[in-house]
């Protein structure tokens, strides 16, 4: 009981911070403030959070013309009360949107529509078709923990100027392309997975740092890419061979993950990508943590759950119907994620 008090008041805590806290919900009834994003975007202030419910019910497009924080439940929040995972179209980074942070929902893409969009964080998100760089000199953004779904393209720079991206963490059954757009400062791809089905992870790629990542059958072939460096990586069962054009490197190594995803496998909710204690990249990494998206320095989870305290349990045990003022029994137990 006293863990449940505790993390009630964490929760409250982190409700009633300096900056408002929004809630939206499309479900009918809405138990939410807001029922459509365009109302909540409207009535949020840079520097807001926005915490978008589960539903069964499409959110369609989340444009951004504001420094706001979206938070989900999640992309497969199986250990809530409420499971359901909160999904859009897409999500879009306008003018003005610049260090916003979107966590734990599922998007088809997300997209910059202006110029300057810089220091944006996409976290512990499901993404099933690509993040987009459809406009020039964007900066500093972060993709840390999400899930693309695509087999094809899932980071696509456009041929425009993209530097200092960072993508740590991260699960990708597609590849990345088209990061031609001029030199900004370098591109860091660390402590991913690639599973594609191609030669090619890198497409027409330019400056990038790549460390500590695993290639499960994702090949290592170039196609019109320079200035690519590999340090710590490991390749397995690679699309066209195991070598890599550069750098020291763990090549033609099983990374020996928990549950065996066998030759040709995309990312699954029943495959344990944690590695088995006697794989040769346990404490592997360039920075001496593991090889793969249980090291380095980004947080990948299974489901796309936060951080933050979330209900597990909530029951009504006593009547379900009293009086005005009278007190209604309930049970709650809130959990935070490991």
């Amino acid at each position: 009981m006293k863990t449940t008090i505790t993390l009630i008041a964490i929760m409250m805590m982190f409700m009633m911070g300096s900056a408002t806290t929004l809630t939206l919900n499309n479900n009918n009834p809405s138990p939410g403030q807001y029922v459509t994003w365009i109302a909540a975007h409207a009535a949020a202030n840079d520097g807001d959070t926005i915490l978008i419910h589960g539903s069964t019910y499409n959110y369609y497009s989340l444009a951004l013309s504001k420094r706001l924080t979206i938070i989900g439940p999640g992309h497969n929040p199986i250990d809530k009360q409420n499971s359901q995972r909160a999904f859009c179209d897409n999500v879009l980074f306008y003018t003005g949107s610049n260090r916003s942070k979107v966590i734990g929902i599922e998007a088809g893409n997300m997209q910059s529509s202006n110029n300057d969009i810089d220091s944006v964080e996409i976290k512990l998100c499901s993404i099933l078709d690509a993040i987009y760089f459809q406009t020039s000199l964007c900066n500093y953004w972060l993709v840390d923990g999400n899930v693309f779904s695509s087999s094809g393209i899932n980071v696509n720079a456009t041929a425009n100027t993209v530097g200092d991206l960072v993508c740590r963490n991260n699960i990708f059954n597609g590849f990345i392309g088209n990061f031609y757009g001029g030199f900004i400062g370098y591109n860091y791809f660390n402590n991913n997975i690639f599973l594609a089905n191609t030669p090619y992870t890198f497409q027409n790629c330019q400056y990038f740092y790549v460390n500590s990542n695993i290639f499960y059958r994702s090949g290592l072939a170039s196609l019109g890419n320079l200035g690519i460096a590999f340090t710590k990586n490991c390749s397995y069962e690679c699309v066209a061979g195991n070598t890599f054009p550069n750098g020291v490197n763990y090549e033609g190594v099983d990374p020996l993950f928990v549950t065996s995803i066998g030759s040709g496998a995309y990312f699954s909710y029943l495959t344990d990508y944690h590695l088995q204690s006697n794989s040769p990249l346990i404490n592997a990494g360039g920075d001496g943590t593991d090889v793969g998206v249980y090291g380095g320095y980004g947080d990948f989870n299974q489901y796309g759950v936060s951080h933050n305290p979330y209900v597990k349990t909530f029951n009504i045990t006593g009547p379900t119907s009293v009086n005005a003022g009278t007190p209604l029994q309930i049970y709650l137990k809130a959990k935070v994620r490991n």
